[in-house]
């Protein structure tokens, strides 16, 4: 009897691994949930915030094992307790995974659905349409036919608007190119208008040199002719 009481766990203890093992049972049914989801986006919103909501509650409940389990005269009661809280935080690790997986799957189911709702909406689903009216038969013809038609013409009316789009993307680069290309032709101009104004400032300065030249030449013959009279009225003053 006395090895039987050591072994039994507290009445708090079992209460919390119990509990623990129910919001396991829970987050992993809500995974499996999450997985098979391949539209709404606000029930996917609503599973993760509840599967991150109960494996915070799972986290804080291990803490608290933790605690108890300090708490424990017995080292073999503590050690129990610390080997299920191990247990626990590795299924919570692998719950965790497990999160992160089932939103990539559910990302690419709801990827691969709009994929196929595109295809369809672009083909018309007129195969389709041409198997039911021959199983029908003479029966709903009328209402095949119709649906058939409003099928095509939707499938028209995307194709229409995707085709109007492509021309107005088009449209826009073809005018951006126009805009871009006149820039270019403005910038060319203005550089040509800069170097003819370059060469008309060469040529002054060229002229300017030279008539620079011509009066220093001119300057210096004045003084030499006014030296040589001076000498001139000098020799006949002297002599």
């Amino acid at each position: 009897m006395p090895s039987l009481a050591a072994a039994e766990l507290p009445a708090e203890v079992g209460s919390i691994v119990a509990e623990l093992v129910q919001l396991e049972l829970g987050v992993e049914k809500d995974l499996q949930t999450l997985r098979e989801q391949i539209d709404g986006d606000n029930a996917v919103s609503e599973l993760n915030k509840r599967i991150k909501g109960s494996l915070a509650v799972l986290r804080n409940q291990l803490d608290e094992l933790v605690l108890l389990a300090q708490e424990q005269r017995r080292v073999a009661t503590q050690k129990r307790i610390e080997a299920k809280v191990e247990r626990h935080r590795a299924s919570h690790a692998k719950l965790e995974i497990a999160l992160r997986r089932a939103n990539i799957q559910c990302r690419a189911n709801a990827e691969r659905r709009q994929e196929a709702e595109r295809l369809e909406l672009l083909s018309g689903r007129t195969t389709a349409s041409a198997a039911r009216l021959r199983q029908r038969g003479q029966q709903g013809g009328r209402e095949a036919a119709l649906q058939s038609s409003s099928n095509v013409t939707e499938s028209l009316r995307v194709s229409s608007q995707m085709l109007a789009d492509s021309l107005q993307r088009s449209a826009l680069a073809m005018e951006t190119l126009a805009t871009s290309s006149k820039v270019i032709s403005d910038t060319n101009e203005e550089f040509q208008n800069f170097a003819g104004v370059a060469g008309v400032s060469k040529r002054l300065v060229e002229k300017m040199k030279r008539r620079d030249f011509t009066d220093k030449l001119l300057v210096g013959l004045g003084l030499v002719f006014f030296f040589i009279v001076v000498i001139y009225i000098v020799q006949r003053r002297l002599f």
